[in-house]
């Protein structure tokens, strides 16, 4: 699986928020070896940012709860 980050922008406030998702080949796709494509897409899961003070109403965090959650969680000596 991997995890898919997006950037999404409110045109009316122009405020910033970050969904998470974690997408994947289903078992079942593995089992019946399924090729991925548009009409049998893989599993997605949307992901809810333990610690995101401010959420919108699909449950995204907003781009400031996001970096200051990273920031937190960052180790200083992986800083490039």
């Amino acid at each position: 699986g991997e995890l898919v980050f997006e950037r999404w922008r409110r045109l009316s406030d122009n405020s910033q928020w970050i969904q998470v998702s974690l997408v994947f080949q289903t078992l079942q796709q593995m089992r019946d070896k399924t090729p991925l494509s548009l009409n049998t897409p893989p599993g997605e899961v949307k992901l809810t940012l333990a610690g995101c003070e401010e959420r919108n109403a699909q449950g995204m965090c907003s781009l400031a709860g996001f970096t200051q959650i990273v920031n937190e969680a960052r180790i200083p000596a992986c800083s490039l």
